[in-house]
Parts: C-alpha cells; structure tokens; sequence
C-alpha cells in the first residue's frame, strides 16, 4: 500500500508540472463558458441572479459532451505514462504497485477536471450569481419554457425539466458531480487498458475511448443506455421508478462494475508488458 501511494503521490506531482493539462484545462473551460452564457445573459435581461446550480447541464448539447470527455481523453492519452523517469519508479516499486498507483492517481485528477468545470462558470460570472439553496428564477423559468432557447438559438444549453422537478439543487449537482467522475474514469482507464493491450499501435487506448465518446450520439437517438457515455445522464434517468429508463442505482451498479473490470484489466497487463517509454 505504502508503494502504491507513492507511486500515485510521485505521479500527482508530474501532473502539476504538465503543461498540456494544464492547456487542456484551460481550452476546456472556455468552451463550458461560452456555453453556458446564455444563462447569464438572459439573468441579466430579467434583473436576476443565477444560483449556483448549473453544472448538471454542462453536457445537455452532445456536442459539449463529446468536448468534456474529449478533454478527459486527451489528458490520459500517455497512460500508462511510462516516460523515462517512471521506468525507474516502476522499477523500485514494482509493476503491480506501479499500475495500481497511476490508476488511482487518475482518479484524482478526473475528480479536479470535473470539480473545476463545476466551479468554472460561477467563479467569471461572480457579478452575476446569487446563493440560494433553491433552483432559482432563472434556472426554474428555463427549465419550464422556451426562452433559453429563444435567447441563444440552436445549439444552446439545456435547463432540463425532469431534474428541476425530481431533484432538489444539492442532489443534483452531487449526482452529477459523481456520474461525471465515474464516466471520466471509466474513460481514463479504457484509454490505459487500449494502450497496454495494444502496445505496437500508437494511440490505440485514444482510439478506443474515442470510439465510446463518438457513437454516444448516435445511439442516444435510438436507445441511450447503449453507450455507457449516456448512463450517467441525468435528464435521462428514471425518477419514478417505473422501468422504462436506468435508474440511478443502475447506473452507479453499471459504471462501477465496467471500472472495476478495467482495472483489473489494466493491472494484469501491465505486469507482463514490454517496457517502452514513451514521449512527455
């Protein structure tokens, strides 16, 4: 355990120093900006503020969800980031350790992407926002009728009615949040499993998550839980318990158990992989 946590230690602190993540960061948070300015703006027109509550609805456009999660891709591109320092430090520790600790340690910096696209939007409109443990007047009038839609045209984000009604602001930020991770993961880890399965193809683990990230539209249109991008969809679950939708049980149940596959996946290869370093 003490190897493995040094390991993710000494890998969080590359992180800090990686200025392509850094880059991914940025270029992501401009686009969930531009995108969720309509919001503000019409808040603006009514003389209201905006509560805090906005994240759920970052990805209601599939085009912004194909950004978020592209962002999440491109940052663990790399994996297992076997950069020449690390064969070192997988060396020392061991394989087993070594696997474990980077998968962890992705974790963390999948929960500080989604974390920081939460607080993203609040934090440059910091003139514009108003606490409240309510949905508010700008989100609840959104979610009821047209004028976001009205206001920014097609391609504007969506304030979904299912969530305003079925869930109060903190749980469905928090449901969010945590789907939004496990999502993020789930992705990360395809990408380091696809990259040590498939070590003479660059970018193999890339394409592969790629793949998951592409279709999620196109099945959406037919049947969502298809692609496991969607299941932690909120707009889409079943709040009523009726069966015609996953619930969220389900889609914890569902997510986790893929999570969990892959890294097992991940560390039994990684115990008989051909050392290659690769580019930082």
């Amino acid at each position: 355990m003490r190897r493995c946590m040094a390991v993710g230690t000494n890998a969080l602190l590359k992180w800090v120093k990686n200025y392509r993540a850094w880059l991914v960061f940025v270029i992501i948070a401009v686009c969930v900006c531009e995108f969720t300015e309509p919001v503000f703006e019409i808040a603006s027109r009514w003389g209201f503020a905006v509560t805090p509550w906005i994240f759920p609805f970052i990805d209601s456009q599939p085009f912004m969800k194909m950004i978020i999660y592209f962002g999440i891709i491109l940052l663990f591109c790399n994996a297992p980031f076997l950069y020449q320092d690390q064969v070192y430090v997988m060396v020392r520790a061991g394989r087993k350790a070594y696997a474990i600790g980077q998968l962890w340690s992705m974790i963390i910096v999948t929960m500080a992407y989604f974390f920081w696209l939460m607080c993203i939007p609040i934090v440059t409109h910091m003139g514009k926002v108003g606490w409240s443990t309510e949905w508010g007047d700008v989100l609840f009038t959104a979610a009821n009728t047209d004028a976001l839609s009205q206001s920014g045209g097609v391609g504007t984000i969506i304030i979904s009615m299912s969530i305003v009604e079925n869930l109060s602001p903190i749980q469905a930020v928090g449901l969010s949040y945590l789907f939004h991770v496990l999502t993020g993961v789930m992705l990360g880890y395809a990408v380091y499993l696809g990259n040590v399965l498939l070590k003479g193809y660059k970018w193999s683990g890339v394409f592969i998550a790629g793949v998951l990230v592409i279709i999620d539209p196109i099945f959406s249109m037919f049947k969502y839980y298809w692609s496991p991008v969607s299941w932690g969809y909120l707009a889409k679950l079943d709040f009523v318990n009726n069966g015609a939708r996953l619930s969220i049980k389900a889609v914890i149940v569902r997510l986790a158990l893929v999570i969990g596959l892959l890294a097992v996946g991940c560390i039994i290869k990684m115990r008989r992989m051909e050392l290659k370093t690769v580019e930082e």
